[in-house]
């Protein structure tokens, strides 16, 4: 090995390991960023009653804890937790009823910067904040999602707190061992299944037994099997757990290999973020183009095992102020044209200084205060009825018509 290339793998593991080291320094208190707390006109419209008076009424007469009135006194508020107990003593949560099944939707796309891993957090949080039960689903190695939760990586979340042991069978999939790895966030009803970097080596595990020498001497019909059981993994293992939650939402790693398709098929609902930027909407056809032609493959030999997920297509980095114009363009000339009605109807904003504080201080602006976080009112406010937008959209038109206890609802929205 040369001098110079022996000088730069030094220099590069420092570089890792200086990284590494300012990662596990990484540290946000809790006290410091307060959670968001609710009061008046806005307790009243989160808890989905007429007036705040019915909520003091329900303090009054003991239908709440003894100490709500106190605490919004003390605190200015109703936090997270207080809201979804008022929300169920007046029946206003909006999960699931009996009967109806989890839905499980991914945000994927072939590009890295698609708003992939933002959405997913934005939409789950707001999800979660309106009173579903939420669990994220990390799959991609880079760990984006679990860090923008307060997870670092490797140093919050190891090898062994991730899916990937279940993936390559080093553990059994059962309720109990997935249980155990599920993690909190700083929302009380959404929780995380976190990602670590060992997801790459999972990838490619799981891609060296699909061309084994072993998997290459079995039969037709064993290689049929084997291959299903590799696709169908992930699928398996939130079905241990998915009666827990309303949502289960995935982000996986902006690649096709078997993870991905492993998403793809866990999914019901795929939405793909797309963004209004040529280049991007290039590289979301060539993702259509590879994932199509691994449809078509698969279909030929599981047609009676695998069902396809719905697909829709969300606009993302829609600009603001003189770049509305050209993303306006694109989403006109080119995304509605070549997608159709699977387009959804809202966009995904930038929210350049929403999402800048998101990714310091790893709160959403749903999760906060207003002037909690160097962000002004309406930025805030803009980023938060942007996703609370998108998220409605997704449960009138994707989630309740899965479910059959809010089909009055549906027809009091007339959207059935």
């Amino acid at each position: 090995m040369s001098s110079s290339n022996k000088d730069l793998m030094n220099q590069m593991r420092d570089w890792s390991s200086n990284a590494a080291e300012l990662i596990a320094a990484e540290t946000y208190s809790d006290e410091e960023i307060p959670p968001r707390r609710w009061k008046g006109d806005e307790l009243a419209k989160a808890v989905g009653v007429a007036t705040v008076n019915r909520i003091y009424m329900a303090e009054k007469r003991g239908q709440l804890p003894d100490d709500y009135k106190s605490i919004r006194n003390d605190k200015g508020g109703y936090d997270l937790n207080m809201v979804n107990t008022a929300r169920a003593l007046f029946k206003t949560l909006p999960g699931r009823g009996e009967g109806d099944e989890p839905v499980v939707i991914s945000f994927t796309n072939f590009k890295g910067g698609c708003y992939k891993t933002l959405t997913t957090h934005n939409i789950g949080a707001c999800a979660a904040t309106e009173g579903f039960r939420v669990l994220l689903v990390d799959l991609d190695p880079q760990a984006s999602l679990s860090l923008n939760v307060g997870l670092r990586p490797d140093v919050d979340v190891a090898y062994e707190d991730t899916l990937a042991p279940f993936l390559i069978e080093d553990l059994p999939i059962t309720e109990e061992n997935i249980k155990s790895i599920v993690k909190s966030t700083r929302i009380p009803n959404m929780d995380i299944l976190p990602a670590s970097l060992d997801l790459q080596s999972t990838e490619w595990q799981l891609a060296a037994g699909l061309t084994s020498t072993q998997f290459k001497s079995f039969s037709p019909e064993e290689q049929a099997e084997v291959q299903l059981s590799y696709f169908s993994r992930v699928d398996a293992c939130l079905s241990a757990i998915r009666d827990d939650y309303d949502l289960i939402l995935l982000d996986g790693t902006p690649t096709l290999g078997i993870i991905p398709l492993n998403i793809v098929f866990a999914s019901d609902i795929v939405i793909v973020p797309t963004p209004t930027e040529m280049v991007d909407f290039a590289s979301t056809t060539t993702f259509l183009r590879l994932l199509s032609s691994q449809f078509e493959l698969l279909n030929q030999r599981f047609s009676d095992q695998i069902i396809f997920p719905e697909i829709r297509f969300l606009a993302t980095r829609f600009g603001a102020g003189t770049n509305t114009v050209s993303s306006m363009a694109v989403l006109n000339d080119f995304i509605k044209p070549a997608f159709g009605s699977s387009v959804m109807r809202n966009v995904v904003r930038k929210h350049e200084s929403a999402i800048g504080a998101t990714n310091i201080y790893r709160r959403t602006m749903v999760e906060v205060n207003n002037g909690s976080l160097p962000v002004k009112k309406e930025a805030r406010e803009k980023c938060i009825n942007n996703y609370t937008a998108v998220l409605q959209e997704i449960v009138i038109e994707m989630i309740y018509p899965r479910w059959p206890s809010k089909k009055t609802q549906l027809e009091i929205a007339g959207a059935i």
